[in-house]
C-alpha cells in the first residue's frame, strides 16, 4: 500500500479514514497485524502486485484498470463492503489554448 510519508495521496486518504469513527485507527493498526508494508506511492505498490511479489495492493483505480487493458495480469477489485473515494486537485492556466475544453471536463 502507498505510505503517507511519501504519498499526497495516501496521507489525504489516511487522514479520512483515521476521521471515521468507525474506523479509526484501528483500521490501520489491523493492517499492521495482517503485514501490510506501506512503502512509495502507487506505482511501487501496483508494480509488486503487477510482478506477482504481492496478491493485493491499494491503489488508485486507474492503474489496474489502464494496465489491464493493455494486457497486464491484474484485476481491479470493489469490495463488496465498498470502498472510499476521494478526488485529486487539478488547474488549468488560462493561457492555454484548450483550457476551454479542459475546463468543462473537470
Amino acid at each position: 500500500m502507498r505510505s503517507p510519508l511519501t504519498s499526497g495521496a495516501a496521507t489525504i486518504h489516511m487522514a479520512a479514514l483515521t476521521a471515521n469513527a468507525d474506523l479509526g485507527w484501528d483500521l490501520y493498526k489491523g493492517l499492521g497485524e495482517q503485514g501490510a508494508n506501506p512503502k512509495g506511492g502507487n506505482g511501487g505498490t501496483y508494480k509488486a502486485v503487477a510482478g506477482g511479489e504481492k496478491l493485493y495492493g491499494f491503489v488508485v483505480d486507474f492503474l489496474p484498470i489502464r494496465n489491464k487493458l493493455q494486457g497486464a495480469q491484474v484485476k481491479f477489485v470493489i469490495p463488496k463492503e465498498g470502498v472510499s473515494a476521494m478526488t485529486e486537485p487539478a488547474a488549468i492556466r488560462s493561457a492555454s489554448a484548450i483550457a476551454s475544453r479542459w475546463s468543462s471536463m473537470i
